[in-house]
């Protein structure tokens, strides 16, 4: 193992390390960092993410409020695109 070049402190005689290369410290520095602050952005997307399918359905619940007797329970269910297990081919050029 290499020893590091000293240099003289500013404040005192005494002798302090040199990083060997600084640039390839402060890159994987700032490596680290990206991929710590890439990290916290995939969690905060898929929080909300979350968070909007969820107001998604309490919306449509508060958007249309169903009758129901004796307080039980009401089965809310969307449908949409459906083809029934039919094929479909779409012409779309003439």
């Amino acid at each position: 193992m290499a020893a590091l070049p000293r240099r003289p402190h500013r404040s005192s005689a005494a002798l302090t390390p040199v990083p060997a290369d600084p640039d390839r410290e402060l890159l994987a520095f700032n490596v680290r960092l990206a991929k710590q602050r890439q990290g916290l952005l995939d969690v905060q997307r898929l929080e909300r993410k979350a968070f909007r399918e969820h107001a998604r359905v309490d919306n449509a619940v508060a958007a249309r409020p169903l009758p129901h007797r004796d307080g039980g329970s009401v089965l809310i269910m969307q449908l949409s695109d459906l083809h029934f297990n039919e094929r479909v081919a779409a012409h779309l050029s003439p």
